[in-house]
Formats: structure tokens, C-alpha cells, sequence
């Protein structure tokens, strides 16, 4: 059954997100056996890919299968995620880094009241990965599915030149042989 339709039928959807395909199934099926519909994710990346998607039809679906007294919890990237890797981009010629746009807490904020949630709570942490060098860090990205989800992104790949340049501009915030 398509997700996008199960809302229309007001059936509720229970969403797994785990990187093990083992535990989504056993999970998935033990939804099913309640007569739950389950959709699963790989990564919270994908889920996040699909709510960006979906959203702000999201969060109205969450507060819609929540009882009055639901509890959401979430985590998401924010504008500042990559942000040194954004400026290399920029710093080697690039006018539209090849990197997604996320949601400052405060549009997020906005979002979940327009939904019709009360009261929201939310907060901000920052944690700094580090990497012993820039293909380490893009193999990462790619490894956990965090693409360029823009629609109007370029289309083709951008040559050696392009990322050889990124690289040498990111080289430059190297702190104690780690780059962020």
C-alpha cells in the first residue's frame, strides 16, 4: 500500500527507522500482526528526506496520530550542519554547494504550531565530527544517504577539478590533523 495514501484512509503509520534490515522486518511484521501499518527507514537521513518531502504534511500526520497527550520526539540537522564544508564549496568557486538546505530550530518551531501543535519544546546541540581528510567525510555523507535532495540541483557530475578544489579550500581548517 502506498503511504502517501494510508492518511487518507485514517489509518495510522508507525515509522521504524534502524539501520539493521533485520530488526525493521521482525518490527515491521510485529506491527502487522496488530494490524499496524509500518513504513522503515535505514537511517535517520531517510527519514528525514522523506519528512522534508512530506512536510510540513508530516508533522500534521503526526499530530494527527497522536493521542492529546502524545509525545513527539525528533532529532534533525540544522542550518549549521556542514557548514564548514558549505564555505569550502563556496571558497572554491561554487555558487550553490552541492549540499541540502536544513531548517533552523525556530522554522521547525513554526511548523509544528502550524500543524496544531501546543506548546513545543525544542533544543539545540551541536556536535563537531571530525575527519582525518575531506574523502573521508564525503564517503560518510554518501554512505548515510545525505545528498543534495534539492530539486533544482545541478544534474551531472562536477569533475576532479571541482572536488580538488573543495578539498584544498577544506584543507585549510585543519585543527590538530583533524578536519571538521
Amino acid at each position: 500500500m502506498n503511504p502517501t495514501v494510508m492518511p487518507a484512509l485514517g489509518l495510522p503509520i508507525v515509522y521504524l527507522v534502524d539501520d539493521e534490515d533485520v530488526v525493521r522486518d521482525a518490527l515491521g511484521w510485529l506491527l502487522r500482526s496488530r494490524r499496524l501499518l509500518s513504513e522503515g527507514f535505514a537511517s535517520a537521513e531517510a527519514f528525514e528526506a522523506m519528512l522534508a518531502a512530506k512536510s510540513p504534511a508530516a508533522l500534521a500526520e503526526f499530530r494527527r496520530v497522536l493521542r492529546e497527550d502524545g509525545l513527539l520526539l525528533f532529532s534533525s540537522f540544522g542550518p549549521d550542519t556542514l557548514i564548514e564544508l558549505r564555505e569550502a564549496y563556496l571558497q572554491a568557486g561554487e555558487r550553490h554547494p552541492p549540499l541540502s538546505p536544513f531548517a533552523a530550530i525556530q522554522q521547525v518551531g513554526d511548523a509544528m504550531i502550524a500543524a496544531g501543535f501546543r506548546n513545543p519544546v525544542l533544543d539545540r546541540d551541536q556536535f563537531t565530527l571530525t575527519y582525518v581528510d575531506a574523502m573521508s567525510l564525503l564517503r560518510e555523507l554518501r554512505a548515510i544517504g545525505a545528498g543534495d535532495a534539492r530539486v533544482q540541483r545541478p544534474r551531472g557530475l562536477g569533475g576532479k577539478s571541482r572536488q580538488a578544489r573543495m578539498i584544498a579550500a577544506y584543507e585549510a581548517l585543519r585543527l590538530e590533523g583533524r578536519l571538521p
